[in-house]
């Protein structure tokens, strides 16, 4: 019964994932297929859709655990002003492709050594891929158990790499997480915060307050050769309020109904901004087909 709980409680973590980037060591992904879709409406003149799919096994070896994964995220961008798409139209479609590696060790009964190397693409695909298109991702960090023996517990700490918060860069990841009871659960840090509550076996939902981001390179001139090495940048704070229903023990589906506030999207050349869309709120709406466990 408690193996259920801790289950249905990581299947609604797992939904953590920035538009591209993804790092399973910091999740406790169970899932081995995730097939997503999200859509943003109207964000002062463009419209977003985001398909993806990730897949990520693991394999258990006494104290050592490796994990493989790979994300493949789709973006479309509408431009609705024409005097726009005709500039930015290079920028309609956007590509995310990450491999990850993850390596857990077992340092004792409570401590935990967890490393993931996830090199990614992010590009437009419109030219030749070159090492701008390349993001090194990555974590190393430990997670601490508490040691309590009636409830998952824990403390998460280190340092990530990758594109959370728009472009390639270092940020922290501090969390911890505290299962109440059979069907209340919480985390706090960074670069999460959420609340989590399982109605019955069937049915959970959450509340979630997180970063999300988009982040794509082009190589192929802007403007009839005016600006190149040019890179779009997504990044805004999600409140999201999320419902998993299980159809069984391996197949689930979650619903995301989230505010986009604090944001930010831009075109960015090599020394200047090239086309600055604004800060705007709005509404997220997504949705997970997950299976496995």
């Amino acid at each position: 019964m408690k193996k259920k709980i801790l289950h249905s409680v990581l299947m609604s973590t797992m939904v953590y994932t920035v538009y591209g980037q993804q790092l399973f060591s910091t999740t406790d992904s169970t899932a081995l297929i995730d097939m997503s879709y999200k859509f943003l409406p109207s964000y002062n003149g463009a419209d977003l859709n985001i398909k993806g799919v990730s897949l990520y096994k693991s394999f258990d070896f006494g104290k050592h655990e490796i994990g493989f994964g790979g994300i493949y995220n789709h973006s479309s961008i509408n431009i609705e002003e024409l005097n726009k798409s005709a500039v930015y139209d290079i920028y309609e479609q956007l590509h995310y492709i990450q491999f990850s590696a993850v390596y857990k060790y077992a340092l004792d009964s409570d401590w935990e050594l967890n490393a993931e190397l996830a090199p990614a693409i992010a590009s437009t695909l419109n030219a030749d891929i070159t090492h701008d298109s390349f993001v090194l991702s990555g974590y190393f960090g430990f997670k601490k158990s508490l040691g309590l023996e009636d409830t998952s517990s824990y403390m998460r700490f280190g340092i990530g790499h990758g594109v959370l918060l728009g472009k390639p860069q270092w940020y922290p990841v501090l969390t911890y997480f505290k299962s109440v009871n059979s069907q209340l659960s919480f985390e706090l840090g960074f670069p999460k915060a959420a609340a989590y509550y399982k109605i019955n076996t069937q049915n959970s939902i959450d509340f979630s307050i997180s970063p999300q981001s988009l982040y794509a390179y082009n190589r192929m001139d802007v403007n009839g050769g005016e600006y190149s090495d040019s890179h779009m940048e997504f990044k805004t704070l999600k409140l999201g309020l999320g419902y998993t229903f299980n159809f069984d023990d391996d197949w689930s589906a979650y619903f995301n109904l989230g505010y986009l506030t604090k944001s930010s999207f831009k075109v960015e050349g090599s020394s200047e901004t090239l086309y600055d869309f604004g800060k705007d709120d709005g509404l997220f709406l997504g949705l997970n087909i997950q299976f496995g466990g």
